[in-house]
């Protein structure tokens, strides 16, 4: 491998990019692979079908499927230039909707579980004792979006216990910015899409986060 590494990204600068010497962010964009694909193009790189496919997918899992896209919609242009290059879209997103019963058992579980503060934060604590229980072995914050869009919250947010007492939260929002919390915790991400990473599994610590979430509410109203 090369003795230098060049992150191109679209989350905000946080303490992860101390490890690169180089650095290539824009916030602007949904996700990573379309920096890519604009670095190619600008260029004038030729693109694998495997590539094709890669950035296609990657544009994709980071937009949950052109939900959550830019201003400008600049990931919807990218996905069809792609399409038209030979992106097995139709592969791709059955790739991406397959499930299991592993999978459903912990949406269920999230179902059940969830709770909700008094401004309008719903959210829900997957504690290490039960992932183990069904053998769940991927990334649980992977299912924040079971509680997507709920009438009347407009934040959602999910706490997934590690083991060696460590934890990680996701946080979405469909009106209020969230980065700021993430932020607060040593996370990073986007305005309404935002996550923390590096943290002690502690009661205290989700109430914080709830209050501080509670609070943009507040000021938002």
């Amino acid at each position: 491998l090369g003795n230098r590494y060049i992150c191109l990204d679209h989350h905000n600068k946080g303490p992860n990019f101390n490890n690169y010497q180089n650095f290539f962010v824009n916030q602007k964009r949904s996700s990573a692979s379309t920096i890519v694909y604009e670095f190619y193009k600008e260029m004038g790189l030729k693109i694998s079908s495997l590539g094709i496919n890669a950035l296609y997918a990657g544009i994709v899992s980071d937009t949950n499927r052109f939900q959550y896209l830019e201003e400008d919609g600049f990931s919807l242009k990218c996905g069809h230039e792609l399409v038209q290059q030979g992106a097995n879209f139709k592969e791709i997103y059955n790739a991406f909707g397959k499930t299991n019963k592993t999978f459903i058992s912990l949406k269920q579980y999230i179902f059940t579980n969830m709770k909700h503060t008094k401004n309008g934060v719903v959210y829900c604590i997957i504690s290490r004792d039960y992932l183990d229980s069904i053998n769940f072995n991927d990334y649980a914050g992977s299912m924040v979006n079971v509680l997507a869009n709920i009438e009347g919250y407009p934040i959602w947010a999910l706490f997934v216990e590690h083991k060696d007492n460590k934890m990680s939260v996701e946080l979405r929002s469909n009106k209020v910015e969230v980065l700021s919390t993430a932020i607060k915790y040593g996370g990073g991400g986007h305005m309404f899409a935002s996550g923390i990473s590096k943290s002690i599994f502690d009661e205290k610590i989700i109430n914080s986060v709830l209050n501080d979430l509670e609070q943009l509410l507040k000021e938002d109203n």
